[in-house]
């Protein structure tokens, strides 16, 4: 209690004059100048009150739930916040890994605070959020050499390619489906996904050996899966925007704001260091 440690007598004198309304106002007044004891505990709590929103602007305070894909999420993002976490070790995370639909719904019930969604001008639009461009990479169809030549992928028309089987993120195919529409205007009569994957590197894999084609950022078609063919069309190249989604009429906080400019940051400088020999295939937005 705030009034704790403040004598009986004088708390008995003031509740009288409490009673006696505003007639009393000027002996109320002096009566606080006469006892600032009554006044000490609020202007203690008030000036720690003070001292902690201070702290909190200077360096940001509180907890973050994350919606992110399972690739990016688990890793280059959880290295972003490591870093971050040295400036601001008073910051808390949450990350959830999904696939964007499942994200955008807990963002929708609350249950996120802000989430970075793939294909984000496709995904994002059936649902009451505002979206934040963040960065942009191609998103490239690859085939194993085997697969490739079994297809006739090197003479790409929609048949061809879409006799192969496909490896996609979901069982009903949705970003090779985008990837047809883009390519193709259309998508093919039929679509025969026979593996399905919420990770870009596990559709590598699938890929790399043999069980079907499949899209990828382009950037990750390296190391390991550096043989992996890309399937050309006269097309031009398909873009995976990446977006950072709020629910709609939520307050931007100080921490979510710092967080969100320290990994534009950070991407920047990964990619462009990545890709200082290379055309441009990854942007990062400002």
């Amino acid at each position: 209690m705030l009034l704790s440690n403040v004598p009986y007598s004088i708390l008995e004198q003031f509740e009288k004059l409490l009673e006696q309304g505003s007639e009393r106002e000027e002996q109320l007044q002096r009566f606080f100048v006469e006892h600032p004891v009554l006044l000490d505990p609020f202007v203690t709590e008030l000036h720690g009150a003070l001292q902690r929103v201070e702290a909190g602007i200077k360096s940001p305070v509180g907890h973050i739930r994350i919606g992110a894909p399972m690739d990016f999420g688990s890793g280059l993002l959880t290295t972003i916040i490591g870093k971050f976490r040295k400036e601001f070790p008073e910051i808390t995370f949450e990350i959830l890994l999904a696939v964007p639909v499942k994200q955008l719904e807990l963002l929708c019930q609350g249950k996120l605070d802000l989430a970075f969604v793939d294909n984000g001008d496709v995904h994002a639009g059936g649902f009451p959020v505002t979206t934040e461009n963040l960065m942009k990479e191609e998103f490239i169809l690859v085939a194993s050499t085997s697969t490739f030549k079994r297809y006739s992928l090197s003479q790409a028309t929609l048949e061809n390619v879409a006799a192969a089987p496909i490896v996609d993120y979901l069982s009903h195919g949705p970003v090779a489906r985008m990837w047809f529409k883009h390519h193709y205007s259309k998508e093919p009569p039929e679509l025969r996904v026979v593996f399905s994957a919420e990770s870009v590197r596990a559709v590598l894999n699938a890929v790399a050996t043999d069980i079907g084609i499949g899209v990828v950022p382009d950037l990750l078609v390296s190391g390991d899966f550096k043989h992996l063919r890309k399937v050309e069309t006269t097309k031009g190249r398909f873009i995976n925007q990446i977006m950072i989604a709020r629910q709609l009429g939520k307050r931007v906080t100080v921490r979510e704001n710092e967080f969100v400019q320290f990994c534009k940051r950070e991407l920047k400088n990964r990619f462009s260091q990545s890709l200082s020999n290379k055309a441009p295939k990854t942007e990062v937005s400002r």
